[in-house]
């Protein structure tokens, strides 16, 4: 796996050729269709997660849904979490990365055009959500490499909401959970591994691909998990998100019962 560093990551549709992109640090490096021009690499330094007790032991990192569950992808809230924890748990099945998700803190999602400061308190690691990036067409996500230029989005995850998503390829859609990967992998500061012949077929390869084929089919290539386990060694994560759905639906149907109980008792008041 070829670790090359840049601050922002995007990924292009399969079937559009990409524009050139402007050489500056806070540019995003394009995901091109098959046989267009790739972009150039901008690389910027190797800045992976800490990891005081070296390769092997464990890292943890929080993720929130900035405005992910807002509606604005067309996709369910639990379809979008049930891609979102598969994604989080494949990298962690690979690699001893303990994700947790948090409340979401922060500015609505944004590309800034000019270095910031650096996340605030109470921000998650990784912050996932959408906004209107270039239309339909061209760029379907990108991502910020942990420690980039611009540190107040560091690692953090858009999606264009002018895309048409799914939660499995075809019909001129595209695979939320396919996308998730590829772009949590440049959330952990993997870059792009070069399409065969000179790489290795990858997730992380720079194009997107329609490789699952729906929620719970999700695998890395032998080349992505090598790339993660050359940064933070071999081992096992986890993912644990808030169970404020469970609650929810808990509440709920406690909630009901009251009511038919309620219901049941005057009915027979009354009789």
């Amino acid at each position: 796996m070829r670790h090359f560093f840049v601050p922002c990551i995007a990924l292009l549709i399969l079937f559009f050729s990409a524009a050139a992109v402007t050489a500056a640090l806070h540019a995003p490096v394009d995901i091109v269709a098959p046989g267009a021009e790739l972009p150039a690499e901008f690389k910027i330094g190797f800045f992976p997660w800490p990891q005081p007790g070296g390769p092997g032991t464990p890292i943890y990192l929080t993720y929130s849904y900035s405005n992910l569950l807002d509606g604005g992808l067309g996709l369910s809230n639990a379809d979008l979490r049930a891609a979102t924890e598969e994604a989080l748990g494949l990298w962690a099945s690979n690699a001893p990365l303990h994700f947790t998700e948090i409340a979401d803190a922060g500015l609505a999602p944004h590309d800034p055009p000019t270095p910031h400061p650096g996340k605030l308190p109470g921000e998650a690691d990784i912050r996932i959500g959408h906004h209107l990036i270039d239309g339909s067409g061209t760029i379907l996500a990108h991502a910020w490499l942990p420690f980039s230029p611009l540190h107040a989005i560091d690692a953090d995850i858009h999606f264009d909401n002018a895309e048409t998503w799914a939660t499995a390829p075809g019909g001129g859609s595209f695979d939320v959970l396919e996308v998730m990967v590829h772009e949590l992998g440049h959330s952990l500061a993997l870059d792009h591994e070069p399409l065969p012949p000179t790489g290795n077929t990858a997730i992380m390869n720079p194009v997107y691909s329609a490789s699952y084929s729906g929620l719970g089919t999700a695998f890395l290539h032998p080349d992505d998990i090598a790339g993660i386990q050359f940064m933070y060694g071999s081992g096992t994560g986890s993912v644990s998100p808030i169970p404020e759905a469970a609650s929810v639906v808990i509440w709920a149907l406690l909630g009901g019962l009251s009511v038919v109980v309620c219901r049941f008792r005057r009915r027979k008041q009354a009789a």
